[in-house]
């Protein structure tokens, strides 16, 4: 028999090949590297997929030689997992762990696209990002962003060309200042329902300030970097019903912008 055929796990890096002629004298060479009978060649790297080995025993006379093939078939690794994943804008919540999945971001209004750059835990899976490859450790070509929910997908093959894992990253791009929907009507009453005083996408502005009034001009509310807590009270009492004004702040030279408030607590 003069081929032979080996199959290894994908965790055998190496491998020591020892080989033993009838005639002590012979000569031996694998892959071109001589070794004496029952010697042994060098732990050599196995690459995955097949490693051959071409094993030529020649006589000590070397009128005759006899060639031997050995192919050592390495397998893909099934490890689909990533050890790292970041993106260029925003921060992802949960932070990153190998285990989890399902990743959320927010970014603003005026980000209109983002780069994904996922590391493959195993450096021979391939990795694609909304179905365009991208090498491991690299930055995925930009990502375009809409207002409102955008989902990434990571998809990571194992080198065993089956094993496959989904990393999802849901990213909310808040919309623009002018089109911030700000809640005018309140009833802080305890029912879970216009309890408080909902600006959507207000903390994706942080240097915001925002002020309410009185129909007399009396400061009834203020706050910095506010974050949708106003209950509609004033100095820890309610506020009458009444129709209340305000004033958003957004920061950044942005326009403010005004409007009413109808309390209602019947």
């Amino acid at each position: 028999v003069l081929l032979y055929n080996v199959i290894v796990d994908s965790n055998i890096n190496t491998e020591t090949i020892t080989v033993v002629a009838d005639d002590p004298l012979a000569k031996i060479t694998i892959n071109g590297i001589t070794i004496l009978s029952g010697g042994s060649l060098t732990p050599v790297s196995l690459l995955r997929g097949v490693n051959t080995f071409t094993i030529k025993v020649t006589s000590e006379d070397g009128s005759s030689t006899k060639t031997y093939v050995l192919n050592i078939n390495k397998e893909g690794s099934d490890n689909a997992s990533l050890s790292n994943l970041t993106i260029s804008e925003g921060t992802l919540n949960p932070a990153f762990a190998s285990n989890v999945v399902d990743y959320n971001a927010v970014v603003k209004y005026d980000v209109n696209s983002i780069r994904v750059t996922p590391t493959a835990t195993d450096p021979e899976a391939k990795i694609t990002v909304n179905g365009i490859a991208v090498a491991s450790g690299a930055a995925s070509a930009p990502v375009n962003l809409s207002a409102g929910e955008n989902i990434i997908e990571v998809v990571v093959t194992a080198a065993d060309g089956i094993t496959k894992e989904i990393y999802a990253i849901t990213v909310y791009k808040g919309v623009s200042p002018d089109q911030l929907v700000v809640t005018n009507v309140m009833s802080p009453n305890g029912d879970g329902k216009n309890d408080f005083w909902v600006i959507e996408d207000i903390e994706l502005f942080p240097n915001n300030k925002v002020t309410v009034y009185d129909r007399a001009g009396r400061i009834v509310y203020s706050k910095n970097s506010y974050s949708n807590e106003w209950d509609g009270s004033y100095s820890g009492s309610p506020l009458n019903n009444d129709t209340y004004y305000y004033l958003i702040d957004l920061g950044d030279s942005l326009p403010k912008i005004k409007g009413f408030i109808t309390m209602i607590r019947d």
